[in-house]
C-alpha cells in the first residue's frame, strides 16, 4: 500500500490500490502549500455568481465544491475525472452541497458538453498523466466562452527539490521520476502551450508544494521501487538513498520541494 507508484496508479485508478490514491489526494489537499496554490488559482480566475465552471481531473471534488461556493446557485460548476472510482468518490463527498455541482465521467481530451460551454477551465496535477497534451489543449478552447479563461497548474519533475549529501544518485532518482510521468516537464512547457493554443493574455507564476518526510516518501517511493525492479537502480542505492533522508527528518533538516507553475490564459 505505501508503495503505489503513482505514474501508473493515477493513469489506471480503477485498476489500482483505490484506498492509497483517495487518501494520498486527501492528505495533500491538506497540505498549507497546496491550499495556497489553489487560493492562488481562485484569486486569478475571480469566480462570479452565475459562472459555469469546468474542473478536468476533479479527482476527490474538494476543488470543484469550493469553486461551487463561488458560483452560486446561478452558475454551476461540473468536475470531470477519467475514474469511475474518483467521480462515485466525489459525488458521495459532496452529496448533500444545495449547489449547482455536477461529477462526470469523462478523459481530458474528450469532454462530453457543447462548445463554448464554460466561463472556466481549471486542471491541476492532470496534465503530468497525459501524452496528447496538444489535444487537451484543443478540447479546452472548444469548451471555453470568448473570453473565458483556463488556468492549469502543473509539476516539472525535473525540478524537484530534494537536498541529499549523494548528490549523483540523486540526480538520477529526480531523472527517472520525471521520465516515469508520460509528461513529466508539463510544468516548464505550459507557456509554450498555452501560446500554440492561441490562448491570450497569459500570466505564469511558479508555486512550490512543500511537503514533509512522510507524505514526500509516499509520492516518490512507489515510483523509485519501480527503477529497482528494473535494475536502474540497487536496493542498496535506494536503502542507502532513504537512510540519508530520514537521518535529515529525525535531525529536523528534511526538506522537499515540488516546483510547478500556475498558468492561466484567456480564450480569444
Amino acid at each position: 500500500m505505501q508503495n503505489q507508484d503513482i505514474t501508473e496508479g493515477f493513469q489506471h485508478v480503477d485498476q489500482s490500490q483505490t484506498g492509497f490514491l483517495i487518501k494520498f489526494l486527501e492528505d495533500v489537499h491538506g497540505c498549507e502549500t497546496v491550499q495556497e496554490g489553489f487560493a492562488k488559482q481562485l484569486a486569478w480566475l475571480n469566480i462570479q455568481p452565475g459562472q459555469h465552471v469546468l474542473d478536468v481531473g476533479c479527482g476527490i471534488g474538494d476543488q470543484a465544491f469550493a469553486m461551487a461556493t463561488l458560483a452560486g446557485k446561478t452558475g454551476s460548476v461540473t468536475g470531470t475525472d477519467i475514474s469511475t472510482t474518483m467521480i462515485t468518490m466525489a459525488q458521495h463527498r459532496h452529496a448533500s452541497a444545495e449547489l449547482p455541482l455536477h461529477f462526470v465521467v469523462a478523459p481530458a481530451a474528450r469532454q462530453p458538453f457543447a462548445d463554448a460551454s464554460f466561463d472556466i477551465i481549471r486542471t491541476e496535477r492532470v496534465l503530468m498523466y497525459l501524452k496528447n497534451i496538444e489535444e487537451v489543449f484543443a478540447e479546452y478552447k472548444r469548451l471555453l466562452k470568448p473570453g473565458g479563461k483556463l488556468v492549469v497548474f502543473d509539476v516539472d519533475w525535473n525540478a524537484l527539490v530534494l537536498p541529499h549529501p549523494v548528490k549523483q544518485l540523486t540526480r538520477r532518482i529526480v531523472e527517472f521520476i520525471s521520465d516515469s510521468f508520460p509528461s513529466g516537464r508539463i510544468g516548464a512547457e505550459l507557456f509554450g502551450h498555452f501560446k500554440d493554443a492561441g490562448f491570450k493574455d497569459i500570466q505564469i507564476r511558479p508555486h512550490g508544494y512543500m511537503h514533509n518526510f512522510e507524505l514526500t516518501k509516499r509520492i516518490i517511493s512507489g515510483i523509485v521501487t519501480t527503477g529497482v525492479a528494473y535494475n536502474v537502480f540497487t536496493n542498496n542505492e535506494i536503502n542507502g538513498w532513504w537512510t540519508e533522508l530520514e537521518r535529515a527528518d529525525t535531525a529536523g533538516k528534511f526538506f522537499s520541494c515540488f516546483e510547478g507553475f500556475i498558468v492561466m490564459g484567456t480564450c480569444a
